[in-house]
């Protein structure tokens, strides 16, 4: 009789553990049905002002369009109740200089977040974006940059950089070139530093964590609330330096973005490695004691 009452109870949890599980999914499918169709409803009230600055802006650059696209960017932020957003005190950035801002890439939210640094900003993002109905005109309006992931020619993409920082705007890069699919940080290109050493404007490294599990890669669907940091690491001058001093420049970034993500998790530098797991992976084939690959 024992052994049968100690069968029943363990069904009876496992089917509450069963629907309490189906309870959360179903909350999280709502709430971030709620989230995208707040998002697209701004993005719809938005478009008409943000038409009527871009008509009448005549400056090349597009100064006001740009400032009105990233008060969209903060809105789409603050109606999120996902996201419980972190903007930690760090390197105080003159809004009135030109950056190359470089950024770890985690998800399709990142730009929203970092409009919440306090300076205009243009965006170098891949050139499916751009063919996004609304959002994707709104990148044109602000004459944000396209890349053509295919086209091993950068030219046109770095010299349209160097203008806008000559302008007094700083240039946003994601030089993993995706988003990463489970937090670490991977190997930059160069193109960036490339154009910081050649224009001589500093480069502003950026860290942000938490959203590559808030919102995963290929998902529309947000895995619950979640904390999101961002922080601003100290500038990197390049005055001085030459083209053969790029990949140094990289490297150096880089680490200062993985000892931020690193600090945040409580965990060693290489355990936010992504070359390192990458190296780890083809020479043993497998992940052992990994605390972030899932």
């Amino acid at each position: 009789m024992d052994s049968l009452d100690s069968g029943i109870r363990v069904r009876f949890h496992a089917r509450l553990a069963a629907c309490a599980r189906g309870g959360r999914y179903a909350k999280r499918t709502v709430l971030s049905l709620f989230v995208w169709l707040t998002t697209v409803l701004l993005v719809l009230f938005w478009f008409p002002f943000v038409y009527l600055v871009w008509r009448k802006d005549s400056d090349e650059f597009k100064y006001r369009t740009s400032a009105m696209i990233r008060r969209l960017n903060l809105a789409v932020c603050r109606v999120n109740p996902l996201i419980e957003l972190d903007v930690q005190e760090g390197f105080k950035a003159d809004p009135n200089r030109a950056y190359i801002v470089i950024s770890n890439h985690q998800s399709m939210a990142d730009i929203p977040l970092l409009s919440n640094l306090p300076m205009p900003l243009k965006w170098v993002s891949k050139e499916s974006l751009f063919k996004i109905p609304f959002t994707g005109w709104l990148m044109r309006m602000a004459r944000d940059i396209p890349v053509r992931i295919r086209d091993p020619d950068k030219t046109d993409i770095l010299d349209r950089a160097k203008a806008y920082g000559e302008h007094g705007l700083s240039v946003v890069f994601f030089p993993e070139g995706k988003r990463s699919k489970d937090g670490y940080l991977y190997r930059f290109s160069r193109g960036a530093f490339e154009l910081a050493v050649d224009s001589g404007i500093p480069i502003l490294p950026v860290a942000v964590d938490g959203l590559y599990r808030l919102l995963p890669m290929h998902s529309w669907r947000f895995t619950g609330e979640g904390k999101v940091s961002l922080k601003v690491l100290e500038a990197v001058e390049t005055a001085g330096y030459s083209r053969k001093d790029a990949g140094y420049l990289r490297e150096k970034v880089r680490f200062k973005i993985m000892d931020q993500l690193a600090e945040w998790r409580e965990v060693d530098r290489d355990d936010v490695d992504g070359i390192m797991k990458d190296a780890h992976i083809r020479a043993t084939g497998e992940l052992e004691d990994d605390p972030l690959f899932f």
